[in-house]
């Protein structure tokens, strides 16, 4: 029992910690935040800080684990042509962002939005790459041949732009549309690579 409880206090700070940070970006831009106000806001000390964060741009980056698991877990109903496994998170995505779009907007057009859109393109790279891996065991190779790095960042940087697009509009377009959207731009390169069914 006892072993558990640092865990648990570990997680409940990182996630004061997280919270802090993403209620000051709220209120204001990212780039005025200095740590010292993470730290008053979470009501933290500064060397507990440091023991598990460079800084607040590494604060920042590991808040993207949650993404990462919503992710992983994420499969949108509904859509079942070929290779539509492999992008079946953009659903939870859109969500997502769209939840969170304070914060991007907050960012935009500095060099932490370019961190931002920069981390985030990675998960996406790296959900639909491990995708891809299951998608070939089950279907085979791809129907034209197309290297599964390229494939892979084609797709991720594709959603990247949706997203970037959606959020720098701030248009009343729903999370729901803007999937819908997306896979209507994504399916015919899934079904020629994939095939039919």
């Amino acid at each position: 029992m006892d072993s558990k409880n640092p865990d648990r206090r570990v997680q409940k700070t990182l996630g004061l910690l997280s919270h802090a940070l993403i209620a000051l970006i709220k209120e204001r831009s990212y780039e005025s935040i200095k740590v010292q106000d993470i730290l008053d806001r979470a009501n933290v000390g500064r060397s507990t800080f440091y023991s598990h964060f460079k800084d607040k741009d590494d604060l920042l980056i590991k808040g993207f684990d949650n993404l990462r698991r919503l992710l992983n877990s994420a499969h949108n109903s509904g859509n079942d042509y070929p290779g539509s496994a492999l992008i079946s998170f953009s659903g939870a995505m859109f969500s997502h962002a769209y939840d969170h779009r304070q914060i991007y907007q907050a960012t935009a057009g500095g060099q932490t939005g370019l961190l931002i859109m920069g981390q985030m393109e990675k998960i996406i790279f790296e959900t639909i790459a491990e995708r891809l891996k299951t998608e070939k065991k089950r279907r085979g190779k791809f129907a034209i041949e197309i290297p599964d790095e390229l494939f892979c960042h084609h797709l991720a940087s594709a959603f990247t732009s949706v997203i970037k697009w959606w959020l720098d509009r701030r248009t009343p377009v729903s999370a729901t549309r803007m999937d819908e959207y997306f896979q209507a731009l994504a399916k015919p390169l899934l079904e020629r690579s994939f095939g039919k069914n």
